[in-house]
């Protein structure tokens, strides 16, 4: 075989495989893409054209599922949150049970700080509307890691305060007002106040 059939089969081979992972599962296709492209360029080097020609599709296309950069970008966030595992210790206090949900949210980009910051980005948008649905779907996945560590029949306010406290600190860490730290040790002390006898 010569060099350019080697090639051609090579380059062949890459488009088959590129076209069996979309069908797969697109969505997980293109926040791959997304994922990597960050790792090499930052927020700031991101686009939609960008992400579409590395996954050999359009942008109209595209942003058929992801209007907007910073939607596709909080949607990183949401499918790591959303894989991360729900493994509830009830030996433990409720505060440990909090805390540890809080550092396994906390710690979701701990192997890739950079992504992360690019996600803090996207979030902490306030002009874009297609953030609104995924800001909603992150909450909804923090507030059933809360439900799944209270007791059994804690009241509805104990519910909404702690998710108040949780999700409040976790935006403070997304503008760099707190470090991880900083804020699980904040957070603590509001829970054990929450929880005197725990």
């Amino acid at each position: 075989m010569s060099s350019i059939d080697g090639d051609a089969a090579t380059v062949t081979s890459l488009d088959v495989r590129r076209a069996q992972r979309l069908r797969r599962d697109p969505s997980d296709a293109v926040l791959d893409v997304t994922s990597a492209l960050l790792a090499e360029e930052s927020y700031p080097g991101v686009t939609l054209p960008a992400v579409a020609t590395r996954c050999g599709t359009s942008v109209a296309a595209l942003m058929s599922r992801y209007p907007t950069k910073d939607a596709l970008i909080a949607s990183v966030y949401l499918r790591r949150l959303q894989a991360l595992p729900l493994e509830i210790d009830r030996n433990a206090g409720v505060v440990e049970r909090l805390i540890t949900q809080l550092c396994v949210v906390a710690n979701i980009f701990a192997d890739a700080p950079d992504l992360g910051a690019a996600c803090n980005i996207a979030l902490m948008r306030n002009d874009d509307p297609a953030i609104v649905p995924i800001r909603e779907a992150i909450s909804e996945e923090i507030r059933r890691r809360i439900a799944a560590s209270l007791d059994t029949g804690a009241w509805p306010e104990i519910h909404n305060t702690v998710e108040t406290v949780i999700c409040g600190a976790l935006l403070q860490v997304g503008a760099g007002l707190l470090t991880y730290r900083d804020m699980i040790a904040h957070v603590e002390t509001v829970l054990r106040l929450l929880f005197p006898d725990d």
